[in-house]
């Protein structure tokens, strides 16, 4: 029995459709060699989506998290350098004082309070360091900078100790004065929040404190001790030169307690930093297992792509060779 044969018109169509799925994944497994990737998520993985979900959402809260902790690392490694500068000044200072005590001929009281006001400022400074938009001393108001500049202090001081004409008469008020919820330092001078940074979640049960504030008590009794040897040959306070000379001696213990002090911060400061890089580093470790097994879903093998990409450029090359041969036929060539 006769049978039916294909039409040009069908072959041609079938041809050109064929032809469309070839070009379709040489471009599909081209890119594949290029990017080591799967670019048909759902072939590969055959509709089934579940695992690959998780894995993506695992990874979007654990990067979250190393990147919350970075700002984390970040504040405190500031912090460390801001103590570190105020424990270089604050030795400077001892070094000064020490040298007045034992000749005190060998320095003017104009001198050693020039020279105290000079180190008042870079502790200030120190403490009003501004990293990445963010104030470390300040607590929860990390907008403010925490302490209004050294030359306001010093005023301030100068006009809450007016008036004194004894040594016990001068630190009474000093003290009041960087110590009471009503004095002037918690009134005028401290300027950041009342509440300390919350403590980090570091996982694993962790967590990791950076709550010192410039008005912590450490920090206030160094600005105290410093601000003292500052503020004597201030014509506002207008003490005579015999009190003058008392109070800058008896500064020397005070500056190497504040000292003392706030080497303790910096070494629980420190105990933080070391748990903050071991979660970091775990976390770095959690973020390389997921992007792993995310690449075991989606990653090509490059042998098998390049040996599917061979044999699709052949079908290409022997459907051109048939479309070719069938548009030359003709009833003259057929003759």
């Amino acid at each position: 029995m006769d049978g039916f044969g294909i039409s040009d018109l069908s072959r041609n169509y079938a041809l050109r459709a064929q032809n469309i799925d070839l070009n379709r994944s040489m471009v599909r497994l081209s890119e594949e060699i290029v990017s080591g990737r799967s670019s048909d998520t759902t072939l590969r993985l055959n509709a089934q989506f579940s695992f690959l979900t998780q894995i993506e959402t695992d990874l979007v809260k654990t990067q979250a998290r190393a990147d919350a902790l970075s700002e984390v690392a970040i504040t405190a490694a500031a912090q460390q350098s801001s103590l570190e500068r105020v424990l270089e000044a604050s030795g400077s200072m001892f070094e000064t004082l020490a040298l007045f005590q034992n000749d005190a001929s060998a320095l003017t009281i104009d001198t050693i309070a020039e020279r105290a006001r000079g180190l008042l400022d870079t502790i200030v400074a120190s403490l009003n360091a501004n990293q990445g938009g963010r104030y470390a001393f300040s607590g929860t108001d990390v907008d403010t900078p925490p302490l209004v500049n050294s030359e306001a202090l010093l005023t301030d001081l100068a006009a809450a100790l007016s008036g004194a004409t004894t040594e016990a008469d001068v630190r009474a008020l000093a003290d009041d004065f960087f110590n009471l919820p009503t004095g002037g330092f918690a009134t005028g001078i401290y300027q950041g929040a009342a509440q300390s940074l919350n403590a980090v979640n570091l996982g694993n049960g962790e967590t990791a404190t950076l709550g010192t504030r410039a008005d912590d008590a450490a920090l206030r009794d160094m600005i105290q001790s410093v601000a003292m040897v500052a503020v004597v040959d201030n014509p506002a306070f207008g003490i005579p030169d015999g009190l003058q000379r008392t109070l800058i001696q008896g500064q020397t213990d005070e500056v190497l307690n504040a000292r003392s002090d706030v080497l303790e911060l910096r070494a629980v400061l420190g105990f933080s930093e070391e748990r903050i890089d071991r979660a970091a580093t775990r976390l770095e470790t959690e973020l390389a297992g997921l992007e792993l097994a995310k690449s075991d879903l989606l990653d090509v093998d490059p042998y098998e792509t390049a040996t599917a990409l061979e044999a699709v450029r052949q079908q290409l090359e022997t459907l051109y060779s048939i479309t070719a041969r069938t548009q030359n036929l003709s009833l003259v060539n057929f003759l």
